[in-house]
């Protein structure tokens, strides 16, 4: 049979072993830190103080802390001298105070953990969406429609995402031949600040914008070509002598320019605004419908619309 084994209380660093250490060395912090952890009923039954076990487990439960207080104080002190009880007024109302507020900074750092894990989850699952989104553009690289709603949700939902993980994403895209959703992005100002030099600033050849842009003008190289049968590329296949504009796209839907004929003009339907060739291949420069003129057979017009 396994052997019941004793302990000793502790207030400060004086050993209690009987109720008469108790009393005599009677703390009200102590006492009431020992009686919340079930310690103090612990105790008496293992020494056999049996009547005063019974008077702690009937100490009512209750959420106020000065009846708690006094009833530990009868208890021990005040069942042997009447006068203790008044005396330790004072100092109960100290405890109850202190006691409260050690409680409440607990609840508080209780909370701020919960908190800050629950925010961990919430950071995680966010990080996760973000990423289950890019795997779906990569899965759908020619679904214009499905491109525009992911881009969209991009754009408007994970922006603090994007400033620190655009180079990563295009560098994504790109490896998985995703093209179309890199000339979509193109079409937010976010995405041409980060990945094409808009401005024509004089960039060093190792800067993040020269090496990116070079990709994107290394694509658009390797993709536009007349027998070129992707869904999404569009390109002019009329024959012009230069002396007349053709309709190529109505205004109301966004067009960009990927590469154009050096000697072909562009102009906007709705404003008349001219363009030449040579300034619009490498720029991407976005049009609302798009006027054509141009004295080649040859299909030099190549834009995806956005």
């Amino acid at each position: 049979m396994a052997k019941t084994v004793k302990f000793n209380l502790r207030f400060g660093d004086t050993p209690i072993r009987t109720i008469e250490d108790l009393r005599e060395n009677f703390s009200i912090d102590d006492v009431f830190e020992y009686y919340s952890s079930g310690l103090l009923l612990r105790f008496l039954q293992l020494r056999g103080y049996d009547e005063y076990a019974a008077k702690v487990a009937e100490l009512p439960s209750s959420d106020n802390i000065d009846d708690i207080l006094v009833g530990l104080v009868k208890i021990f002190i005040a069942d042997t001298d009447s006068s203790a009880l008044s005396e330790h007024v004072d100092t109960l109302s100290e405890c109850a105070e202190i006691i409260k507020l050690e409680n409440e900074r607990v609840a508080f750092w209780d909370k701020v953990r919960n908190d800050r894990l629950e925010g961990q989850l919430m950071v995680i699952e966010y990080i996760d969406v973000y990423f289950n989104i890019i795997k779906e553009l990569i899965a759908n690289k020619e679904d214009i429609s499905h491109i525009r709603a992911l881009t969209g949700e991009l754009l408007n939902e994970y922006a603090p995402i994007l400033r620190l993980d655009y180079r990563r994403l295009f560098n994504d895209l790109v490896d998985n031949e995703a093209y179309y959703p890199v000339y979509h992005m193109l079409s937010s100002e976010f995405f041409r600040e980060k990945w094409i030099n808009a401005e024509g600033q004089t960039l060093e050849v190792s800067s993040d914008l020269y090496v990116i842009q070079e990709r994107i003008n290394n694509i658009t190289a390797s993709i536009c070509y007349p027998a070129n049968n992707l869904t999404w590329l569009k390109k002019t296949n009329k024959i012009g002598d230069g002396t007349y504009w053709e309709d190529i796209e109505d205004s109301g839907r966004n067009y960009m320019i990927l590469q154009v004929q050096p000697s072909a003009d562009l102009r906007l339907p709705q404003t008349r605004q001219e363009f030449p060739g040579r300034t619009l291949s490498n720029n991407y420069p976005l049009f609302n419908g798009i006027q054509y003129r141009h004295k080649s057979s040859s299909v030099f017009l190549y834009y995806v619309e956005v």
